[in-house]
């Protein structure tokens, strides 16, 4: 009997475990451009913290722009992302504070976690995430934000 016990202490305390951080994804987007697919969501934590928005954005290039990529691009890819993104509205730029590559096991797509301090200045509403693709297409592109 305690045995069984055990066992079902042992499986709720796993259940209980895979939760995760309870980061909920919001905000879905997803725009085709030059061969490369992306998609971003914004992130919320089941403790919102106010002072950052954060994003998580996934980006998928076409099976004819993985053939013209170098070994250095991958590697760029997963090293060097840090002024590739950011948010803007009119001129002014908002660059994240972090910028995480998320290695999610999945081969040819890139993913990043994107971290943006809040500022008085940020109307969301007005404002669109920028990707400069320095590696792949070599194009900017962007994905409106129309909500908070």
């Amino acid at each position: 009997m305690k045995k069984i016990h055990f066992i079902f202490l042992l499986i709720i305390g796993g259940l209980v475990g895979c939760q995760g951080n309870n980061i909920a994804h919001t905000g879905f987007k997803e725009i085709r451009d030059s061969g490369i697919t992306i998609q971003l969501m914004k992130l919320t934590d089941s403790i919102p913290d106010i002072s950052v928005i954060k994003y998580g954005v996934r980006i998928f290039p076409d099976k004819a722009l993985l053939t013209n990529m170098t070994a250095m691009d991958e590697e760029n890819l997963l090293y060097r992302m840090d002024s590739t993104f950011y948010l803007q509205s009119n001129s002014k730029k908002y660059y994240p504070s972090l910028t995480e590559p998320i290695a999610n096991g999945q081969k040819n797509n890139f993913e990043y976690l994107l971290i943006f301090k809040k500022s008085q200045e940020m109307k969301l509403k007005d404002m669109f995430l920028a990707f400069n693709d320095k590696y792949i297409s070599h194009k900017t592109h962007h994905l409106q934000l129309n909500s908070n």
